[in-house]
């Protein structure tokens, strides 16, 4: 007979033996999926939603969901005040971001340490890979915004993809999505 200490990974448990003995929910109910995962498939059914047009031009962008902006999001021309619902980096920005602090290759065509050398012993080995264009989506922000206006959250992703992909391309919100600012 195997003792409780060999084997498997233990549970938590108090010194009375007594804890949480499985999952609190069944992984299909709803309430089991975490919150970042619920919105990420709100924001997959917005992508769904747009024109054909459009979704044609999305195969170079990633949309990526995060909870929280990071302060390197925070461009210093930025209202900090104001919500940060999402951005839209072009892969030259990425690149010139990249760049200047020192993860991506200098000018010198080393690994960014500027000492003319070194790249290999940094890990850097070959080219760089290929960057795309992407969008990030803060889901504690824009659940606020939707809180805020009172409006379906599902209406308000759908509106912030479309503003930003609309800012990565240079058009008009409007010709991303037609249904821009209305609800749905």
């Amino acid at each position: 007979m195997d003792s409780p200490n060999t084997g498997a990974r233990r549970r938590a448990r108090n010194r009375h033996g007594r804890g949480a003995r499985g999952a609190l929910l069944p992984a299909s109910l709803r309430a089991a999926r975490r919150p970042l995962q619920e919105f990420s498939e709100i924001a997959g059914r917005a992508l769904g939603a747009l024109p054909a047009h459009v979704t044609e031009r999305l195969e170079g962008v990633d949309v990526l969901s995060l909870d929280t902006p990071t302060t390197e999001a925070l461009m210093p021309g930025d209202d900090a005040r104001a919500p940060l619902l999402g951005t839209a980096q072009s892969a030259a920005a990425q690149a010139k971001t990249a760049q200047t602090r020192g993860t991506g290759a200098g000018a010198d065509g080393a690994g960014g340490d500027g000492a003319g050398g070194g790249g290999a012993a940094a890990g850097l080995v070959g080219p760089a890979p290929a960057l795309r264009d992407r969008v990030l989506l803060y889901r504690w922000p824009i659940l606020l915004e939707a809180k805020r206006e009172k409006r379906p959250v599902g209406d308000v992703v759908a509106d912030v993809i479309a503003l930003q992909l609309a800012v990565l391309w240079g058009s008009r919100p409007e010709d991303v999505d037609p249904r821009f600012g209305q609800p749905r």
